[in-house]
């Protein structure tokens, strides 16, 4: 088996964006290098992992450049730096005994490695644990520029603002009305009793957009709407603008963890599934309320058409049927135990 040349590349978004360590010039560096060299070039191949950080070997094409060392198909490796493998002390010895192991030769352009030697194999251990306090260095500053930008009441996430905001020039979040109109939508759909399911329909036919279970459920218990920013564990009180009444988010909670704690609701509805519009012939919605009694609150349940917008409570449907269903539920009975004699007398007569 012919055994080849490996050029492994690898850069992070923010390393691309910062430092200039693109794959390509990487790549470029490596395969001029393969040629001073006198390797085969017709046999190079690359493997490429385009915005995977180094702190750990948890990568796609690393992993596959690992199996092929393991497997023998793999001579030599060409990276631009050492940090290109990894930044971790721990993974670089493990990498150096994996190379020396399957009998392969590593070489850094930038590091000028060589692991035949025991300075080679020194000089590898001091670069990686330079990487490693490099990476632990760019987390602090990292995370102390976050925590600057809070105390400035700069929103400290990158991306696009969260839904109900837009992020303006200076970092600070201010309202976006659609979709701060979207959120207190649903939140007044929420508490009218409508399923989280039905929210969803709702929005995308009163507002042409549909947002997903999950999102929507994320979008009605974010902190955020009332102003709060969780950040490190921290409540930061009044941080961004709030786009809802701090007793209407407070009731979305409770509606949202009562449903928690004692969804599905289907079993509290006794004609599940089974009420149709007396005018347009649809099957009803299963709907509840959350009213305050004092200091209590109860709810209620009730069966509402879609396309009417007829509703009608539980109670009273009760109460329209319980003579009903009583007397044929008794009927039944009867029926069944008739049933058993009738049995019973066949019985007695076949023997």
């Amino acid at each position: 088996m012919k055994r080849i040349t490996a050029i492994y590349v690898r850069v992070s978004s923010r390393e691309q964006a910062l430092q200039g360590y693109s794959l390509d010039a990487q790549e470029l560096k490596c395969r001029q290098y393969a040629d001073l060299m006198g390797y085969d070039t017709e046999n190079l191949v690359l493997y490429k992992d385009d915005g995977f950080s180094a702190k750990s070997l948890n990568r796609p094409r690393m992993q596959d450049l690992i199996k092929g060392i393991k497997d023998g198909k793999i001579v030599r490796v060409i990276v631009y730096k050492l940090d290109r493998l990894t930044r971790s002390v721990t993974d670089v010895y493990q990498l150096m005994q994996m190379f020396m192991d399957f009998d392969c030769e590593l070489k850094a352009i930038v590091d000028s490695l060589d692991l035949t030697s025991a300075n080679g194999r020194m000089l590898v251990g001091m670069l990686s644990i330079i990487a490693q306090w490099e990476r632990e260095v760019i987390s602090e500053r990292t995370k102390d520029g976050l925590a600057e930008k809070v105390n400035q009441g700069k929103y400290p996430y990158g991306g696009r603002a969260p839904f109900g905001w837009d992020k303006q020039k200076d970092g600070k979040l201010c309202i976006n009305e659609e979709q701060a109109s979207i959120k207190n939508a649903a939140a007044d759909w929420i508490l009218e009793g409508y399923s989280l399911s039905r929210v969803c329909e709702l929005v995308q036919e009163h507002y042409g957009y549909k947002p997903t279970f999950d999102s929507l459920k994320r979008y009605m218990e974010d902190e955020k709407n009332i102003g709060i920013l969780v950040y490190n564990g921290e409540r930061k009180v009044d941080f961004v603008p709030a786009l809802m009444d701090d007793n209407k988010f407070q009731e979305v909670q409770y509606y949202l963890s009562f449903r928690a704690h004692h969804a599905p609701f289907k079993s509290r509805y006794i004609f599940h599934s089974l009420v149709y519009c007396t005018k347009c012939g649809s099957r009803l919605d299963q709907r509840s309320t959350v009213k305050k009694q004092g200091a209590e609150r109860k709810r209620y349940f009730y069966y509402s058409c879609p396309n009417c917008s007829k509703r009608i409570s539980q109670k009273i449907l009760i109460e329209q049927t319980f003579f009903d269903v009583a007397k044929a539920l008794a009927d039944w009975r009867q029926t069944e135990r008739m049933k058993r004699v009738e049995i019973s007398l066949n019985a007695i007569n076949k023997t």
